[in-house]
């Protein structure tokens, strides 16, 4: 419960800070990277520019922490379900995990450095929503599948346990899928091609 409500809490403080400080109907993404800082600009003009400072660096350290653990996420799940599943990585990496980690970490921070000059800020925050549902499904089917293979029925977590999982897999399977489907136009425009 404190988790849940810490995360509402994390979730609706920024967005009420928005609502409150940027003008209705700004178009955020017009003015590319500027967009970060009109939360700031609004809040300045009420409160001056030692507050327009601490929200930014605010702002920079959450996203910076937030972006970092995203960078590690991915690869440590896509690692940790393919070592798992497939025992013959372990003789193709000589038993060192981290080789495989390292190949999808790096992997993974050229893609960054590819695309942060592809797009605006607000297209890899939509990019980032929709890479962060799709881990959750990877992750949610990964526990289901690995708890139902390696565990005795006798420490299994219980049906109804299994079967929320179950219902969160489906829920950001839908996510994903409804709003890659929303934001294609954009996401092919990102991409480079039509779509």
């Amino acid at each position: 419960w404190v988790f849940a409500f810490g995360c509402f809490l994390g979730m609706g403080l920024p967005a009420l800070m928005t609502i409150e400080f940027i003008p209705n109907g700004t178009d955020l993404q017009k003015n590319g990277w500027a967009a970060a800082s009109y939360q700031a600009d609004g809040i300045r003009a009420v409160f001056g520019s030692l507050a327009f400072k601490m929200t930014l660096i605010n702002g920079f350290w959450i996203l910076f922490s937030t972006q970092l653990g995203h960078v590690d996420l991915l690869p440590r799940t896509l690692t940790d379900m393919l070592w798992t599943a497939y025992p013959k990585l372990k003789e193709i990496t000589k038993g060192d995990v981290r080789k495989l980690y390292y190949t999808f970490l790096i992997a993974f921070a050229l893609f960054g450095c590819f695309a942060i000059n592809m797009a605006q800020p607000l297209a890899f925050i939509i990019m980032a929503a929709f890479i962060g549902t799709l881990n959750f499904v990877m992750l949610g089917t990964h526990v289901i599948l690995i708890h139902r293979k390696f565990l005795p029925p006798e420490i299994r977590m219980s049906k109804l346990r299994q079967g929320i999982i179950c219902v969160f897999v489906l829920f950001f399977s839908l996510a994903t899928v409804l709003g890659i489907y929303g934001k294609w136009p954009e996401i092919c425009a990102f991409l480079g091609f039509k779509g």
